[in-house]
């Protein structure tokens, strides 16, 4: 015996729910660019996601290539550990340089003098932070593919 068709009620019913879950998805959505909690979507030009993807790869090439036995993974790791303390030297000044520019409020510098200065020095301290996190490969063996 087959099952007994559904009714016709309770396929209306799923239709308008589902038409009711659809409209009100668009609604929110629309409450949320209108609203400027999130930008409109646009697509990107072909050639722009290329280039991301691109860009993408290179943290990836760059861990195969210093932490992978195709390069140079164990001169690198090795090489991470005998200078373990060089990285909390690297993370404590990053972190007080940081700091000292969040002291000097950096965001309300004006001049295009200082504010050239503390893009370099934010640029700067951001490499320090990474070979700090380099450099302790010993203590976090993982730390090395956060870079």
């Amino acid at each position: 015996m087959s099952p007994p068709p559904p009714s016709e009620n309770v396929d209306k019913t799923a239709r308008k729910v589902g038409t009711d879950i659809k409209h009100t998805a668009r609604d929110i959505n629309k409450l949320a660019v209108d609203s400027g909690l999130i930008p409109p979507l646009t697509p990107i030009p072909f050639k722009y996601f290329v280039t991301l993807q691109f860009i993408t790869l290179i943290p990836a090439i760059t861990f195969i290539s210093c932490f992978a036995n195709m390069g140079w993974g164990l001169n690198g790791y090795k090489f991470a550990v005998e200078n373990a303390d060089f990285g909390w030297w690297c993370n404590s000044i990053s972190t007080m340089s940081f700091l000292t520019l969040y002291l000097l409020d950096y965001s309300y510098w004006e001049s295009n003098c200082m504010i050239w200065l503390g893009r370099g020095l934010i640029s700067a301290m951001s490499i320090l932070f990474g070979l700090g996190i380099f450099f302790n490969a010993a203590e976090y063996p993982a730390s090395p593919i956060t870079v």
